[in-house]
C-alpha cells in the first residue's frame, strides 16, 4: 500500500481490500487480533519495537556528498603532533594503507549503546565500517566542522593491523575504536596539554549515552 491509513474509516477500507486475500499474512494476523483480548493486544503493543525503536543512530550527514580525497598512507595517529596532544600509539601499527577517495556518513548518537551496538547499527558488515588512521587525521584536518561539539567526543573504528583482515566473529582481534575530543577556537581544532585521543578495545564494549553528543563518523 502507498500511504497509510489512520482514521477509522481509512482503517476499516483498507482491511477490508487486503483481508480478500486468502493467503494473506494480513488475514492470518487480523483473524488473531481479533481474537486476542485487550490485556493480550496491550501486551504485544508493550513488546513490540519498530525499525525507529531499534536505531540508535541519527544521520547528521548521510547522502554522500561529505567526501575526503586518496590517500597515501603517510599521516598516523601518532605523529600528528599538530592535531593530537597524546602518547603512545594506540593499538595501531605504525602504517597506514593507501586509500582511494573515499565517501562518508556521520551519525549522533540518540540512545544509550554500547561501542559493538553503535557500528553494528551502521549498513554493511564489519569489514566496510573501519577508517584507516590517514583517514581520521584528514577528516579532523579538512572537515572539522562535522565532529562532535566541544568537549564532546567523535569515535571512529579502526583497524589495529591496517593490512590484515576483519574477523567478523571475533571483532576485537583487529578492530578498535578511537575516540577524539574536540576542542575549537574560531573553528579551528584546538589541542591543549589534554589526552583528547584515545582507543577503546571492544573487550570492554564501552556505553555512551545520548547527552554525551558522541558522534560517528564511517565510510559509504
Amino acid at each position: 500500500m502507498s500511504e497509510k491509513n489512520d482514521t477509522g474509516l481509512g482503517l476499516i477500507i483498507a482491511s477490508g481490500e487486503r483481508v480478500r486475500n486468502n493467503n494473506s499474512l494480513f488475514r492470518s494476523g487480523l483473524k488473531k487480533l481479533v481474537n486476542s483480548s485487550e490485556k493480550e493486544i496491550g501486551e504485544y503493543l508493550r513488546t513490540k519495537k519498530s525499525p525507529e525503536d531499534e536505531n540508535i543512530l541519527w544521520p547528521v550527514n548521510t547522502g554522500g556528498n561529505l567526501k575526503i580525497r586518496a590517500l597515501s598512507g603517510k599521516e598516523l595517529l601518532h605523529n600528528s603532533d599538530k592535531l593530537f596532544c597524546h602518547q603512545g600509539n594506540h593499538g595501531l601499527k605504525n602504517y597506514s594503507i593507501a586509500t582511494p577517495e573515499t565517501k562518508l556518513r556521520v551519525d549522533e548518537l540518540m540512545k544509550e549503546g554500547s561501542c559493538s551496538e553503535i557500528f553494528e547499527s551502521l549498513p554493511g558488515i564489519w569489514s566496510q565500517k573501519w577508517l584507516t588512521q590517514n583517514q581520521v587525521v584528514e577528516i579532523c584536518e579538512t572537515l572539522s566542522f562535522w565532529l562532535a561539539p566541544d568537549d564532546k567526543k567523535t569515535i571512529f573504528l579502526c583497524k589495529k593491523d591496517e593490512i590484515l583482515p576483519v574477523d567478523e566473529d571475533n571483532i576485537a582481534e583487529n578492530l578498535v575504536v578511537i575516540v577524539v575530543v574536540s576542542a575549537f577556537r574560531d573553528g579551528n581544532l584546538l589541542y591543549h596539554g589534554r589526552k583528547n585521543v584515545y582507543n577503546i578495545p571492544f573487550s570492554m564494549d564501552s556505553h555512551f549515552k545520548p547527552e554525551d553528543h558522541i558522534r560517528i563518523f564511517s565510510p559509504i
